[in-house]
Parts: C-alpha cells; structure tokens; sequence
C-alpha cells in the first residue's frame, strides 16, 4: 500500500489540530505549575502517539484484508 499525498495530509491535519489544542491549554491554562505542565505534556505526547499507532494499525489491516481473501458462509 502507497500513502498517497491526501493521506499524508489528512494525517497532518490531525496532528496539527491536537498539537494546537494542546498548546492552547498551556497558553490559557489557569494553573501553571511545572506539575501540572508535566502531565499536560504528556497527555499531549500520548494523543498524538496513539494517533500515529492507530492509523499504522488501520493501514497493517487494509493490507492484511487485500493480501487474503476471507469467505463469508
């Protein structure tokens, strides 16, 4: 399987919408204490992370699909 450029940037997007999100609780956040930054950053890390593991997982999938056919009783 090829990832085609509107693949890439439908990935982009996603990624740049969770990092703005992310950024935007820093900026307007109301407590700044380095704890609290801490677990901000990685709630943002993990998000993202999971996002790119998820759509491996769906890409691993459609090629598993196309590579065997499975028949339906």
């Amino acid at each position: 399987m090829v990832i085609k450029r509107n693949h890439f940037i439908g990935c982009s997007f996603a990624v740049i919408g969770i990092t703005i999100v992310g950024i935007s609780d820093f900026v307007i956040g109301t407590h700044p204490s380095d704890k609290v930054v801490g677990l901000q950053i990685l709630g943002v890390t993990l998000m993202v992370s999971s996002l790119i593991f998820e759509g491996y997982k769906y890409a691993y999938e459609q090629r598993l699909m196309q590579r065997h056919s499975i028949h339906y009783f």
